[in-house]
């Protein structure tokens, strides 16, 4: 149905968008990157869609590109939480854990009361064999997502096959684009 309503020429950035997250959330990442851009030419906000596409582009093992999408929004200005929990994950799964937990920190910083980002930092802390640090953040995450629900839990660490660093976020992301 959406891909009849942007058949017309005056469909709102919104239906682009709307379109863009479903082939995403069914997987169809290729198909999906196009109307992102398309709803960022007609008005839609930049960061969501920019984020959609970065998620599109590590489902496609294109990790390289949406680390560099991220951080040009970081460079643009933007001060959402939900980019630097994009790049923590990214750099997770590349296996760049010092710099992933600097960006899960910061993420941490602008919404403290994430227990998705809790746990996200505990994970990547326990790659870097801060075992103590690692239990105190997942202690914190999981008295916040039995107090309120702060979002879509993921599942747990991310252990990337020896030797090799997981290039997928598991189409994980735990907050609405919109």
């Amino acid at each position: 149905m959406l891909k009849a309503l942007v058949e017309n020429q005056d469909s709102s950035p919104q239906i682009y968008f709307c379109l863009a997250e479903a082939s995403r959330l069914s997987s169809h990442h290729a198909e999906a990157i196009p109307y992102y851009e398309e709803a960022v030419r007609r008005g839609f906000p930049e960061v969501p869609s920019k984020i959609g596409m970065g998620l599109c582009l590590v489902e496609q093992q294109n990790v390289t590109a949406a680390i560099d999408l991220w951080e040009g929004l970081l460079k643009q200005g933007s001060d959402d939480y939900r980019v630097e929990y994009c790049l923590g994950s990214a750099y997770q799964a590349n296996g760049r854990l010092g710099r992933a937990s600097v960006h899960y920190s910061r993420a941490l910083q602008k919404r403290p009361e994430s227990g998705p980002i809790y746990r996200a930092l505990g994970d990547c802390l326990h790659g870097l064999h801060q075992q103590e640090k690692a239990e105190g953040l997942w202690k914190k995450a999981a008295i916040l997502e039995s107090a309120v629900d702060t979002g879509r839990r993921c599942p747990g660490p991310r252990q990337p096959a020896e030797g090799s660093p997981q290039a997928s976020l598991d189409n994980c992301f735990p907050f609405p684009l919109i």
